[in-house]
Protein backbone atom coordinates (compact mmCIF):
# COMPACT_ATOMS: atom_id res chain seq x y z
CA UNK A 1 0.00 0.00 0.00
CA UNK A 2 1.70 2.98 -1.29
CA UNK A 3 2.32 5.29 2.15
CA UNK A 4 0.50 8.60 0.17
CA UNK A 5 -2.97 6.69 0.31
CA UNK A 6 -5.73 8.35 2.02
CA UNK A 7 -5.88 5.31 4.29
CA UNK A 8 -2.30 5.64 5.81
CA UNK A 9 -3.01 9.25 6.55
CA UNK A 10 -6.06 8.44 8.28
CA UNK A 11 -4.14 5.61 10.79
CA UNK A 12 -1.83 8.08 11.38
CA UNK A 13 -4.43 11.23 12.49
CA UNK A 14 -6.02 8.70 14.60
CA UNK A 15 -2.60 7.82 15.92
CA UNK A 16 -1.51 11.36 16.72
CA UNK A 17 -4.69 12.01 17.60
CA UNK A 18 -5.66 9.45 20.56
CA UNK A 19 -3.16 10.09 23.13
CA UNK A 20 -3.45 13.93 22.84
CA UNK A 21 -7.40 13.60 22.96
CA UNK A 22 -7.19 11.63 26.50
CA UNK A 23 -6.23 14.40 28.37
CA UNK A 24 -7.44 15.32 31.66
CA UNK A 25 -10.13 18.40 32.13
CA UNK A 26 -9.07 21.24 33.76
CA UNK A 27 -11.47 23.20 35.58
CA UNK A 28 -13.10 22.05 38.54
CA UNK A 29 -15.16 18.78 38.83
CA UNK A 30 -19.08 19.52 39.48
CA UNK A 31 -20.11 18.63 42.96
CA UNK A 32 -23.87 19.14 43.77
CA UNK A 33 -24.04 21.14 47.10
CA UNK A 34 -24.63 19.34 50.22
CA UNK A 35 -27.14 21.73 52.30
CA UNK A 36 -28.05 20.85 56.11
CA UNK A 37 -31.91 20.51 55.58
CA UNK A 38 -33.94 19.53 58.57
CA UNK A 39 -35.29 15.98 58.89
CA UNK A 40 -38.99 16.58 59.49
CA UNK A 41 -41.23 19.56 59.27
CA UNK A 42 -42.31 21.60 62.34
CA UNK A 43 -44.83 20.00 64.48
CA UNK A 44 -46.45 23.12 64.36
CA UNK A 45 -47.14 23.27 61.15
CA UNK A 46 -47.62 19.78 60.05
CA UNK A 47 -50.57 19.61 62.59
CA UNK A 48 -53.50 17.43 60.52
CA UNK A 49 -51.19 16.47 58.21
CA UNK A 50 -49.18 13.15 57.10
CA UNK A 51 -45.90 12.95 57.14
CA UNK A 52 -45.04 9.57 54.30
CA UNK A 53 -44.51 10.81 50.86
CA UNK A 54 -48.05 10.82 49.01
CA UNK A 55 -48.55 10.80 45.09
CA UNK A 56 -48.97 14.36 44.14
CA UNK A 57 -48.51 14.21 39.99
CA UNK A 58 -52.02 14.44 39.85
CA UNK A 59 -53.38 16.77 42.94
CA UNK A 60 -56.16 18.20 41.50
CA UNK A 61 -57.62 14.83 41.38
CA UNK A 62 -58.47 14.89 45.68
CA UNK A 63 -61.06 17.77 44.62
CA UNK A 64 -63.04 15.39 42.87
CA UNK A 65 -64.15 17.85 40.30
CA UNK A 66 -64.33 17.11 36.82
CA UNK A 67 -64.51 20.60 35.49
CA UNK A 68 -61.44 21.29 37.18
CA UNK A 69 -60.24 18.18 35.38
CA UNK A 70 -61.10 19.06 32.15
CA UNK A 71 -59.42 22.78 32.23
CA UNK A 72 -56.01 21.50 33.64
CA UNK A 73 -55.88 19.11 30.84
CA UNK A 74 -56.79 21.50 28.30
CA UNK A 75 -54.07 24.10 29.40
CA UNK A 76 -51.58 21.28 29.54
CA UNK A 77 -52.22 20.90 26.11
CA UNK A 78 -53.00 24.90 24.96
CA UNK A 79 -51.15 27.13 26.75
CA UNK A 80 -48.89 29.60 25.21
CA UNK A 81 -46.41 29.81 27.87
CA UNK A 82 -45.65 26.23 28.14
CA UNK A 83 -45.22 26.32 23.68
CA UNK A 84 -42.69 28.53 24.21
CA UNK A 85 -40.81 27.02 26.98
CA UNK A 86 -40.62 24.01 25.06
CA UNK A 87 -39.49 25.33 22.21
CA UNK A 88 -36.47 26.85 24.77
CA UNK A 89 -36.16 23.11 25.25
CA UNK A 90 -35.47 22.60 21.59
CA UNK A 91 -33.10 25.61 21.39
CA UNK A 92 -31.49 24.05 24.26
CA UNK A 93 -31.00 20.80 22.69
CA UNK A 94 -29.63 22.24 19.36
CA UNK A 95 -27.24 23.76 20.82
CA UNK A 96 -25.76 20.94 22.81
CA UNK A 97 -25.33 19.47 19.67
CA UNK A 98 -23.82 22.49 18.60
CA UNK A 99 -21.69 21.36 21.04
CA UNK A 100 -21.05 17.64 20.45
CA UNK A 101 -19.75 18.32 16.92
CA UNK A 102 -16.92 19.57 18.27
CA UNK A 103 -15.75 16.28 19.31
CA UNK A 104 -15.26 14.73 16.10
CA UNK A 105 -13.62 16.58 12.80
CA UNK A 106 -14.94 19.23 10.23
CA UNK A 107 -14.83 17.79 6.82
CA UNK A 108 -15.07 20.14 3.71
CA UNK A 109 -15.35 18.61 0.01
CA UNK A 110 -13.64 21.53 -2.08
CA UNK A 111 -13.55 21.86 -5.70
CA UNK A 112 -12.70 24.42 -8.54
CA UNK A 113 -12.15 24.95 -12.17
CA UNK A 114 -10.52 28.32 -13.43
CA UNK A 115 -8.93 29.75 -16.87
CA UNK A 116 -6.24 31.82 -16.73
CA UNK A 117 -4.14 34.02 -19.16
CA UNK A 118 -0.56 35.33 -18.17
CA UNK A 119 1.15 38.53 -19.47
CA UNK A 120 3.61 37.83 -22.22
CA UNK A 121 4.96 41.34 -21.58
CA UNK A 122 6.33 40.10 -17.91
CA UNK A 123 7.26 36.57 -18.85
CA UNK A 124 7.61 35.44 -22.19
CA UNK A 125 7.63 31.81 -21.09
CA UNK A 126 4.33 32.01 -18.98
CA UNK A 127 2.47 33.94 -22.15
CA UNK A 128 -0.77 31.92 -23.19
CA UNK A 129 -3.70 30.66 -21.16
CA UNK A 130 -4.05 27.37 -19.01
CA UNK A 131 -6.57 25.63 -16.95
CA UNK A 132 -6.42 24.34 -13.58
CA UNK A 133 -8.97 21.34 -11.78
CA UNK A 134 -9.31 21.12 -8.62
CA UNK A 135 -11.42 18.44 -6.59
CA UNK A 136 -10.59 17.05 -2.93
CA UNK A 137 -11.39 17.51 0.80
CA UNK A 138 -10.18 19.07 4.01
CA UNK A 139 -9.98 17.82 7.16
CA UNK A 140 -9.66 19.48 10.69
CA UNK A 141 -9.69 17.84 14.19
CA UNK A 142 -9.31 20.01 17.19
CA UNK A 143 -7.62 17.72 19.96
CA UNK A 144 -8.97 18.17 22.99
CA UNK A 145 -6.29 18.05 25.04
CA UNK A 146 -7.44 20.07 28.02
CA UNK A 147 -10.69 18.98 28.01
CA UNK A 148 -12.37 22.65 26.56
CA UNK A 149 -14.89 20.50 23.85
CA UNK A 150 -15.73 17.90 27.03
CA UNK A 151 -16.37 21.15 29.01
CA UNK A 152 -18.55 22.79 26.39
CA UNK A 153 -20.45 19.49 26.19
CA UNK A 154 -21.24 18.90 29.53
CA UNK A 155 -22.59 22.63 30.25
CA UNK A 156 -24.48 22.41 27.05
CA UNK A 157 -26.03 19.45 28.90
CA UNK A 158 -26.93 21.10 31.96
CA UNK A 159 -28.55 23.89 30.06
CA UNK A 160 -30.77 21.42 28.55
CA UNK A 161 -31.27 20.10 31.23
CA UNK A 162 -32.00 22.95 33.36
CA UNK A 163 -34.47 24.60 30.73
CA UNK A 164 -36.44 20.80 30.98
CA UNK A 165 -36.96 21.78 34.32
CA UNK A 166 -38.09 25.45 33.36
CA UNK A 167 -40.55 23.28 31.29
CA UNK A 168 -41.69 20.93 34.51
CA UNK A 169 -41.81 24.16 36.65
CA UNK A 170 -44.14 25.84 34.26
CA UNK A 171 -46.51 22.89 34.74
CA UNK A 172 -46.70 23.28 37.92
CA UNK A 173 -46.91 26.71 38.34
CA UNK A 174 -49.64 26.90 35.75
CA UNK A 175 -51.92 23.77 37.40
CA UNK A 176 -52.15 25.49 40.20
CA UNK A 177 -52.82 28.59 38.52
CA UNK A 178 -55.87 27.31 36.46
CA UNK A 179 -56.71 25.39 39.94
CA UNK A 180 -56.59 28.82 41.92
CA UNK A 181 -58.52 31.01 39.68
CA UNK A 182 -61.28 28.44 39.22
CA UNK A 183 -61.55 28.27 42.97
CA UNK A 184 -61.86 32.22 42.73
CA UNK A 185 -64.50 32.12 39.83
CA UNK A 186 -66.82 29.18 42.19
CA UNK A 187 -66.14 31.61 45.61
CA UNK A 188 -67.55 34.54 43.67
CA UNK A 189 -70.56 32.45 42.27
CA UNK A 190 -71.58 31.55 45.72
CA UNK A 191 -71.00 34.57 47.82
CA UNK A 192 -72.90 35.88 44.76
CA UNK A 193 -75.64 33.41 45.67
CA UNK A 194 -75.44 34.13 49.53
CA UNK A 195 -76.02 37.70 48.66
CA UNK A 196 -79.22 37.41 46.38
CA UNK A 197 -80.39 34.77 49.42
CA UNK A 198 -80.10 37.56 51.85
CA UNK A 199 -81.51 39.80 49.44
CA UNK A 200 -84.72 38.07 48.94
CA UNK A 201 -85.14 37.38 52.55
CA UNK A 202 -84.53 41.59 53.05
CA UNK A 203 -87.26 41.78 50.61
CA UNK A 204 -89.57 39.73 52.37
CA UNK A 205 -88.42 41.62 55.94
CA UNK A 206 -89.21 45.45 54.01
CA UNK A 207 -92.52 43.80 52.68
CA UNK A 208 -93.38 42.84 56.37
CA UNK A 209 -92.45 46.37 57.62
CA UNK A 210 -94.30 48.29 55.00
CA UNK A 211 -97.30 45.99 56.25
CA UNK A 212 -96.69 47.18 59.51
CA UNK A 213 -96.53 50.85 58.50
CA UNK A 214 -99.36 50.59 56.33
CA UNK A 215 -101.25 49.70 59.41
CA UNK A 216 -99.36 52.31 61.71
CA UNK A 217 -97.49 50.25 64.17
CA UNK A 218 -93.87 51.24 62.72
CA UNK A 219 -92.79 54.43 61.54
CA UNK A 220 -91.11 55.45 58.72
CA UNK A 221 -87.50 55.34 59.46
CA UNK A 222 -88.28 51.14 59.65
CA UNK A 223 -88.83 51.63 56.18
CA UNK A 224 -85.68 53.89 55.33
CA UNK A 225 -83.62 51.16 57.35
CA UNK A 226 -85.13 48.68 55.85
CA UNK A 227 -84.25 50.03 52.27
CA UNK A 228 -80.85 50.87 52.61
CA UNK A 229 -79.99 47.05 54.18
CA UNK A 230 -81.77 45.42 51.14
CA UNK A 231 -79.50 47.81 48.62
CA UNK A 232 -76.84 47.45 50.65
CA UNK A 233 -76.83 43.41 50.54
CA UNK A 234 -77.93 44.07 46.26
CA UNK A 235 -74.88 45.89 45.54
CA UNK A 236 -72.46 43.32 46.49
CA UNK A 237 -74.45 41.27 43.91
CA UNK A 238 -72.86 42.43 40.33
CA UNK A 239 -69.16 42.53 42.03
CA UNK A 240 -69.53 39.60 42.58
CA UNK A 241 -70.46 38.36 39.03
CA UNK A 242 -67.45 40.49 37.78
CA UNK A 243 -64.86 38.71 39.53
CA UNK A 244 -66.34 35.77 38.47
CA UNK A 245 -66.27 37.14 34.87
CA UNK A 246 -63.07 37.50 34.90
CA UNK A 247 -61.68 34.28 36.69
CA UNK A 248 -63.62 32.94 33.61
CA UNK A 249 -61.26 35.03 31.75
CA UNK A 250 -58.08 34.08 33.48
CA UNK A 251 -58.64 30.50 32.53
CA UNK A 252 -59.54 30.62 29.37
CA UNK A 253 -56.12 32.46 28.39
CA UNK A 254 -54.43 30.36 30.87
CA UNK A 255 -56.00 27.37 28.41
CA UNK A 256 -54.81 29.61 25.61
CA UNK A 257 -58.06 30.17 24.26
CA UNK A 258 -60.36 32.94 23.49
CA UNK A 259 -61.71 34.51 26.73
CA UNK A 260 -65.53 33.75 26.28
CA UNK A 261 -64.72 30.07 25.51
CA UNK A 262 -65.31 28.40 28.72
CA UNK A 263 -68.40 30.44 29.69
CA UNK A 264 -70.14 26.94 28.63
CA UNK A 265 -68.26 24.97 30.52
CA UNK A 266 -68.09 27.39 33.74
CA UNK A 267 -71.44 28.50 33.41
CA UNK A 268 -73.47 26.31 35.84
CA UNK A 269 -72.73 26.51 40.04
CA UNK A 270 -71.15 24.55 41.44
CA UNK A 271 -69.53 24.07 45.05
CA UNK A 272 -66.35 25.49 45.99
CA UNK A 273 -63.86 22.66 45.09
CA UNK A 274 -62.77 20.72 48.66
CA UNK A 275 -61.06 17.37 49.30
CA UNK A 276 -61.26 15.27 52.76
CA UNK A 277 -57.94 13.24 51.52
CA UNK A 278 -55.53 14.18 54.49
CA UNK A 279 -52.44 15.11 52.37
CA UNK A 280 -48.86 13.15 52.77
CA UNK A 281 -46.30 15.72 52.54
CA UNK A 282 -43.14 14.02 53.20
CA UNK A 283 -39.79 15.31 54.14
CA UNK A 284 -37.91 18.69 53.66
CA UNK A 285 -34.89 16.76 51.77
CA UNK A 286 -38.36 15.73 49.00
CA UNK A 287 -38.77 19.28 48.09
CA UNK A 288 -35.35 19.08 46.27
CA UNK A 289 -36.63 16.14 44.22
CA UNK A 290 -39.95 17.01 43.50
CA UNK A 291 -39.54 21.17 42.92
CA UNK A 292 -38.56 21.80 39.36
CA UNK A 293 -37.69 25.03 40.36
CA UNK A 294 -34.89 23.20 42.59
CA UNK A 295 -33.72 20.66 40.24
CA UNK A 296 -33.34 24.17 37.49
CA UNK A 297 -30.95 26.27 40.30
CA UNK A 298 -29.07 23.17 40.16
CA UNK A 299 -28.45 21.88 36.64
CA UNK A 300 -27.78 26.26 35.93
CA UNK A 301 -25.24 25.79 38.63
CA UNK A 302 -23.77 22.89 37.15
CA UNK A 303 -23.23 24.44 34.04
CA UNK A 304 -21.97 27.34 34.77
CA UNK A 305 -18.94 25.02 36.71
CA UNK A 306 -18.18 23.83 33.65
CA UNK A 307 -17.41 27.21 32.09
CA UNK A 308 -14.89 27.39 34.51
CA UNK A 309 -13.05 24.36 32.81
CA UNK A 310 -13.77 25.82 29.24
CA UNK A 311 -12.29 29.35 30.01
CA UNK A 312 -9.22 27.82 32.04
CA UNK A 313 -8.41 25.63 28.61
CA UNK A 314 -7.78 29.20 27.12
CA UNK A 315 -4.82 29.32 29.38
CA UNK A 316 -2.98 26.43 27.68
CA UNK A 317 -1.91 25.57 23.66
CA UNK A 318 -4.60 24.31 21.65
CA UNK A 319 -3.76 21.56 19.21
CA UNK A 320 -5.92 20.51 16.20
CA UNK A 321 -5.13 18.08 13.00
CA UNK A 322 -5.26 19.06 9.86
CA UNK A 323 -5.18 16.83 6.74
CA UNK A 324 -6.50 17.28 2.65
CA UNK A 325 -6.46 14.73 0.08
CA UNK A 326 -7.48 15.47 -3.83
CA UNK A 327 -6.56 16.03 -7.24
CA UNK A 328 -5.17 18.90 -9.48
CA UNK A 329 -5.22 18.51 -13.03
CA UNK A 330 -5.00 20.69 -16.05
CA UNK A 331 -7.03 18.60 -18.05
CA UNK A 332 -10.19 16.76 -16.79
CA UNK A 333 -9.36 13.73 -18.33
CA UNK A 334 -6.45 13.69 -15.69
CA UNK A 335 -9.00 14.83 -12.91
CA UNK A 336 -8.84 11.51 -11.11
CA UNK A 337 -5.43 10.11 -11.83
CA UNK A 338 -3.11 8.93 -9.65
CA UNK A 339 -0.47 11.38 -10.76
CA UNK A 340 -2.86 14.60 -10.22
CA UNK A 341 -3.33 12.96 -6.39
CA UNK A 342 -1.98 15.88 -3.13
CA UNK A 343 -2.43 15.49 0.39
CA UNK A 344 -0.91 16.86 2.97
CA UNK A 345 -1.86 16.93 6.66
CA UNK A 346 -0.71 18.37 10.05
CA UNK A 347 -0.59 19.38 13.34
CA UNK A 348 -0.89 23.58 14.04
CA UNK A 349 -1.33 24.45 17.65
CA UNK A 350 -2.18 28.00 18.98
CA UNK A 351 -1.25 29.43 22.41
CA UNK A 352 -1.71 32.88 23.54
CA UNK A 353 0.98 34.03 25.27
CA UNK A 354 -0.06 37.96 25.55
CA UNK A 355 -3.54 38.34 26.55
CA UNK A 356 -3.68 36.13 29.66
CA UNK A 357 -4.76 38.99 31.28
CA UNK A 358 -8.14 38.86 29.42
CA UNK A 359 -8.14 35.47 29.54
CA UNK A 360 -7.58 34.92 33.46
CA UNK A 361 -9.98 37.98 33.74
CA UNK A 362 -13.08 35.55 31.95
CA UNK A 363 -12.32 32.83 34.29
CA UNK A 364 -12.00 35.09 37.18
CA UNK A 365 -15.88 36.20 35.91
CA UNK A 366 -16.82 32.60 35.10
CA UNK A 367 -16.08 31.73 38.88
CA UNK A 368 -18.04 34.73 39.80
CA UNK A 369 -20.79 33.93 38.24
CA UNK A 370 -20.75 29.94 39.72
CA UNK A 371 -20.38 32.00 43.58
CA UNK A 372 -23.47 34.09 42.61
CA UNK A 373 -25.87 30.35 41.37
CA UNK A 374 -24.32 28.31 44.16
CA UNK A 375 -25.80 31.07 46.59
CA UNK A 376 -29.07 31.17 44.53
CA UNK A 377 -29.50 27.82 44.34
CA UNK A 378 -29.55 27.49 48.40
CA UNK A 379 -31.79 30.60 48.52
CA UNK A 380 -33.95 28.60 45.94
CA UNK A 381 -34.45 26.25 48.35
CA UNK A 382 -34.55 28.06 51.67
CA UNK A 383 -37.14 30.31 49.56
CA UNK A 384 -39.15 26.49 48.78
CA UNK A 385 -39.18 25.34 52.72
CA UNK A 386 -40.79 28.83 53.37
CA UNK A 387 -42.94 27.96 50.56
CA UNK A 388 -44.11 25.35 52.11
CA UNK A 389 -44.01 25.58 55.75
CA UNK A 390 -46.28 29.11 55.04
CA UNK A 391 -48.51 26.75 52.92
CA UNK A 392 -49.08 24.43 56.10
CA UNK A 393 -49.40 27.06 58.40
CA UNK A 394 -52.10 28.63 55.91
CA UNK A 395 -54.15 25.19 55.61
CA UNK A 396 -54.12 24.65 59.52
CA UNK A 397 -55.52 28.05 60.31
CA UNK A 398 -57.77 28.18 57.56
CA UNK A 399 -59.44 24.54 58.92
CA UNK A 400 -59.87 26.01 62.38
CA UNK A 401 -61.25 29.45 60.93
CA UNK A 402 -63.87 27.41 59.05
CA UNK A 403 -64.93 26.05 62.17
CA UNK A 404 -66.01 28.88 63.79
CA UNK A 405 -67.09 30.76 60.76
CA UNK A 406 -69.75 27.96 60.53
CA UNK A 407 -71.08 28.28 63.68
CA UNK A 408 -71.41 31.88 63.63
CA UNK A 409 -73.57 31.04 60.32
CA UNK A 410 -75.63 28.76 62.10
CA UNK A 411 -76.19 30.94 64.59
CA UNK A 412 -76.64 33.98 62.75
CA UNK A 413 -79.11 32.15 60.87
CA UNK A 414 -81.05 31.15 63.84
CA UNK A 415 -80.94 34.77 65.18
CA UNK A 416 -82.49 35.82 62.43
CA UNK A 417 -85.60 34.04 62.43
CA UNK A 418 -85.58 34.55 66.22
CA UNK A 419 -86.13 38.34 66.04
CA UNK A 420 -88.19 38.69 63.33
CA UNK A 421 -90.30 36.75 64.80
CA UNK A 422 -90.43 39.10 68.07
CA UNK A 423 -90.61 42.15 65.51
CA UNK A 424 -93.68 40.63 63.92
CA UNK A 425 -95.40 40.03 67.31
CA UNK A 426 -94.47 43.47 68.28
CA UNK A 427 -92.26 42.70 71.08
CA UNK A 428 -89.06 44.79 69.86
CA UNK A 429 -87.90 47.20 67.40
CA UNK A 430 -86.79 47.18 63.99
CA UNK A 431 -82.90 47.66 64.68
CA UNK A 432 -82.36 44.25 66.09
CA UNK A 433 -83.71 42.85 62.82
CA UNK A 434 -81.41 45.27 61.20
CA UNK A 435 -78.24 43.89 62.76
CA UNK A 436 -79.01 40.64 62.95
CA UNK A 437 -79.81 39.97 58.79
CA UNK A 438 -76.40 42.49 58.54
CA UNK A 439 -74.73 40.20 60.49
CA UNK A 440 -75.74 36.72 59.04
CA UNK A 441 -74.65 38.56 55.11
CA UNK A 442 -71.20 39.57 56.64
CA UNK A 443 -70.81 35.89 58.32
CA UNK A 444 -72.25 33.85 55.38
CA UNK A 445 -69.85 35.98 53.06
CA UNK A 446 -67.05 35.07 55.20
CA UNK A 447 -67.69 31.89 55.17
CA UNK A 448 -67.68 31.55 51.34
CA UNK A 449 -64.47 33.40 51.23
CA UNK A 450 -63.11 30.93 54.19
CA UNK A 451 -64.02 27.90 51.94
CA UNK A 452 -62.17 30.07 49.07
CA UNK A 453 -58.87 30.34 51.05
CA UNK A 454 -59.15 27.43 52.38
CA UNK A 455 -59.23 25.65 49.01
CA UNK A 456 -56.46 27.85 47.84
CA UNK A 457 -54.31 26.79 50.88
CA UNK A 458 -54.62 23.17 49.66
CA UNK A 459 -53.56 24.05 46.00
CA UNK A 460 -50.87 26.55 47.08
CA UNK A 461 -49.32 23.44 49.30
CA UNK A 462 -49.78 20.87 46.53
CA UNK A 463 -47.56 23.58 44.73
CA UNK A 464 -45.33 24.18 47.17
CA UNK A 465 -44.18 20.32 47.05
CA UNK A 466 -43.72 20.32 43.43
CA UNK A 467 -47.12 18.78 43.10
CA UNK A 468 -48.01 18.27 38.96
CA UNK A 469 -45.79 16.27 37.42
CA UNK A 470 -43.92 12.60 38.22
CA UNK A 471 -39.93 13.02 39.53
CA UNK A 472 -39.69 9.24 39.80
CA UNK A 473 -40.84 8.08 36.09
CA UNK A 474 -37.94 10.12 34.44
CA UNK A 475 -40.40 11.08 31.61
CA UNK A 476 -39.31 14.19 29.32
CA UNK A 477 -40.83 17.15 28.81
CA UNK A 478 -42.02 15.69 25.37
CA UNK A 479 -41.91 13.17 23.40
CA UNK A 480 -38.37 12.37 22.32
CA UNK A 481 -36.81 13.74 24.65
CA UNK A 482 -33.19 13.41 26.83
CA UNK A 483 -33.55 10.85 29.61
CA UNK A 484 -33.95 12.98 33.21
CA UNK A 485 -30.78 14.14 35.14
CA UNK A 486 -31.79 15.72 37.87
CA UNK A 487 -29.89 17.16 41.07
CA UNK A 488 -30.40 13.51 42.60
CA UNK A 489 -29.20 11.73 39.10
CA UNK A 490 -25.89 11.97 37.44
CA UNK A 491 -26.92 10.52 33.92
CA UNK A 492 -26.84 13.23 30.84
CA UNK A 493 -29.10 13.66 27.98
CA UNK A 494 -28.70 12.05 24.86
CA UNK A 495 -29.66 13.09 21.77
CA UNK A 496 -32.99 12.30 20.70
Amino acid sequence: MSPRSPLSLAVLVAALGTPLAGCRSVGPDYERPELALPDAWHRDVREDLAEGSGDLRRWWAAFEDPVLDELIDRAAEGNLDLAIAAARVKEARGLRRVAEADRVPTVDMTGSASREKFSGATNPLLSGSTEVYHFGFDATWELDVWGRVARSVEAATADLQASEEALRDLHVILFAEVARNYVDLRTAQERARFASTNATAQESTLQLVNDRFDVGLVNSLDISQAEMNLARTQSVVPTFRLQATQSAHRIAVLLGEQPGAVYKLLGQDTPIPSSEDVLEVGIPADVLRRRPDVRQAERSLAAQTARIGVAEANLYPQFALTGNFGWDALKTSDIFSSSAQAWGFGIPFRWNLFDRGRIKGDIAAQEARAEALQASYEQTVLLALEEVENAMVALTEERRRIVYLEASVAAAESAVSLVRDLYNQGLTDFQPVLDSERTLAEQQDALASSRGLLARDLIALYSALGGGWDPDGGAAPEAGAEPDAGPTGDGGATDA
